[in-house]
């Protein structure tokens, strides 16, 4: 008898839980946001603050989220139409005076079958990336600024990959 209490107050526990994580998170979904839209779906954006000061913008479609770190900020930069994937293109800008990098960028992609995927951040704190794509290779070159070196990224078969130097191999990086 003792056994089957502990087992029904456990799953109450667990059961008030995910109510609890469910609630909180609708919490901070406002009901004013950025819709971009693709082929494939769409995304919602949206500012989050704390203090009076601009902390995060938020990427999510359906219950996954893209997060950007505190004291950023996530614009679109471009949408590009590949033959079986969208590309999303965000520009990441950091207000933090702190940073050695005012501006990356972000890659998400989103198939036909409603699949997205980020990619960690690319560039080089150039802020004007030079976008070249075929259908399915798309190349993202970042000239030299400030004391970094210029540097290309190509996106191919869902990854994507930093040539340090074409003719060395390309190092892919990780992705989610």
């Amino acid at each position: 008898m003792k056994r089957n209490r502990r087992y029904i107050v456990s799953l109450f526990l667990i059961l008030a839980m995910v109510l609890f994580t469910h609630a909180c998170r609708k919490k901070f979904i406002p009901e004013e946001f950025e819709l971009i839209s693709s082929r494939f779906g769409e995304f919602k954006m949206f500012d989050q603050i704390v203090d009076g000061k601009l902390v995060k913008r938020i990427i999510f479609k359906n219950d996954d989220v893209y997060e950007s770190a505190n004291l950023q900020l996530v614009q679109l930069n471009q949408i590009i139409q590949l033959s079986s994937t969208d590309m999303f293109l965000f520009t990441v800008e950091s207000f933090d005076d702190n940073s050695e990098c005012p501006a990356k960028f972000l890659v998400i992609t989103l198939n036909a079958d409603g699949k997205f995927k980020t990619f960690p951040e690319i560039g080089n704190c150039n802020d004007i990336p030079d976008v070249q794509d075929n259908g399915e290779l798309v190349t993202f070159t970042f000239d030299s600024v400030m004391t970094y070196s210029p540097v290309t990224y190509r996106y191919e078969n869902g990854t994507i990959e930093l040539i340090e130097n074409p003719k060395k191999t390309a190092r892919i990086l990780n992705n989610k």
